[in-house]
């Protein structure tokens, strides 16, 4: 069962679709080139700390992913022949980047504020303010009769012997991974 009635439909729509998302990913390209040129035009002393924070963040990530594949960053810094100190030095140079970057973004909008626009209430600020307030923690469960109860917490134990099993973040819910 398709939405479209012909293939000629399909073809528009999937062009329609590919355009659009080119046309996003050269409006990100120029937006990033024109942060990226304002900031290597910035000058200003970047404190230690903010660069380090930075570091730690880029390191941390790149942990995680090496952590999906089974890799420890021991490991991986052994492989390539090195060990962990030499990994952060080469991490330095992006995260002394991306901290000036956040610096320059942090002082743009201080100095010009993004404009707030009636498309931005109407679109976001009013759907959230009418949404009810959150249930409190395990006020979400009360609700639920024992055999429920019992096939959540079977799929909980379910789904975390298989996230470990396949070294996966925990997923309860079922939304997919990436």
């Amino acid at each position: 069962v398709s939405e479209f009635d012909t293939l000629e439909e399909l073809k528009a729509d999937i062009r329609a679709k590919a355009l659009e998302q080119a046309e996003k990913r050269i409006a990100s390209d120029f937006e990033n080139a024109a942060v990226e040129k304002a900031a290597e035009n910035t000058t200003v002393d970047m404190p230690k700390a903010l660069i380090e924070n930075e570091l730690d963040t880029q390191m941390e990530r790149f942990a995680y992913q090496l952590q999906m594949s089974g890799y420890s960053m021991e490991q991986y810094a052994k492989m390539m022949g090195g060990d962990v100190n030499t990994m952060r030095n080469a991490f330095r140079p992006a995260a002394e980047k991306q901290a000036k970057i956040s610096v320059t973004l942090e002082k743009i909008v201080e100095v010009e504020p993004p404009p707030r626009t009636e498309i931005v209430v109407a679109e976001v600020v009013e759907p959230v303010a009418a949404m009810p307030p959150p249930k409190a923690p395990g006020a979400v469960f009360k609700d639920l009769g024992r055999s429920q109860l019992a096939a959540l917490e079977a799929a909980a134990r379910n789904e975390l012997a298989n996230a470990k099993r396949n070294r996966m973040p925990f997923n309860l819910f079922g939304s997919k991974r990436k």
